[in-house]
């Protein structure tokens, strides 16, 4: 029985060397949102990359890829017109050289 009171007793009753770094409050009670989750954890699935899904990951890579190399090619494009001190190329000018760029990879 001492040793219930003693474990109850708040922290500023208790000697200070025995004191907890830090307070560590009681668990709350539970939620309704609690309530309705399941009560395991989410099973991950054993097929990380479901053949079916190929075709989409390449596609999406190849898109990063293009589209990365449009934005360096775009930067370059902009220092060497500041370099030679040319007039910047409008939004349309751009995508139409864009447009040949990609017309001679894919040809």
């Amino acid at each position: 029985k001492e040793n219930k009171q003693q474990e109850e007793a708040p922290a500023s009753r208790v000697d200070p060397d025995e004191r907890p770094a830090s307070y560590i409050p009681k668990k709350p009670p539970p939620s309704l949102v609690d309530l309705l989750l399941p009560p395991g954890k989410p099973v991950p699935p054993t097929d990380l990359l479901n053949p079916a899904c190929w075709p989409q990951i390449a596609g999406a890579t190849v898109a990063r890829i293009i589209h990365r190399f449009k934005r360096l090619r775009n930067e370059l494009d902009d220092s060497l017109r500041l370099i030679r001190e040319l007039p910047r190329l409008t939004v349309k000018q751009r995508r139409e050289r864009e447009l040949i760029a990609s017309r001679r990879v894919f040809s």
